[in-house]
């Protein structure tokens, strides 16, 4: 009977934790502080913005390529097919968040996009590989504040070395930006 009992106990334990555990990461629950009040998690929301959204701004040399692969049905290309590198050449994107993450196309004409926020400097992103690879996700930057920020991808005068011809301006092709809002 004891040992029925145990169990009985341990069992009601046990729900106790996973329907508290579920609450928690569903409902974004109040956690308790050391003080004893109650705090409320923050609410993370994501939102993609695709390469034919109004954010998106970029110049003739650019173009829209349809592909039932891509996030929303296409992505942006700069250089258009056909057309000459071009170095310097800029997409920009306005967007409302606290982090930011590009889905974009590597391939053998991939080139490297120079990145900023606002005016400032984050890594670089190198777009060949040997093979086509579509929707790969870049993580740019996070604990930006939240505000409206201007994320500018440029074509750089370069490749990856491995690509056979470092010394000229690849194709930058971005697909999506995701954004991460905290509230």
């Amino acid at each position: 009977m004891i040992n029925k009992l145990r169990l009985f106990i341990l069992l009601g334990l046990l729900t106790i934790g996973v329907v508290f555990i579920s609450g928690c990461v569903q409902e974004k629950a109040a956690t308790s502080t050391p003080t004893g009040v109650a705090t409320r998690l923050p609410t993370v929301i994501y939102t993609t913005i695709e390469d034919t959204d109004p954010s998106f701004i970029f110049s003739n040399k650019c173009e829209i390529q349809k592909n039932p692969g891509a996030s929303g049905g296409s992505w942006l290309a700069c250089p258009q097919a056909g057309q000459p590198p071009a170095p310097g050449e800029k997409i920009n994107v306005t967007f409302t968040g606290t982090a930011v993450s590009v889905i974009h196309l590597t391939g053998p004409n991939g080139g490297i996009a120079k990145v900023q926020i606002d005016g400032k400097a984050y890594p670089e992103i190198d777009m060949y590989s040997k093979d086509i690879a579509i929707k790969v996700k870049t993580e740019i930057a996070s604990g930006l504040q939240n505000a409206n920020h201007t994320l500018t991808f440029e074509i750089a005068n370069m490749r990856n070395p491995s690509s056979g011809r470092p010394n000229e301006a690849g194709v930058i092709s971005i697909d999506a930006i995701e954004i991460t809002t905290l509230q």
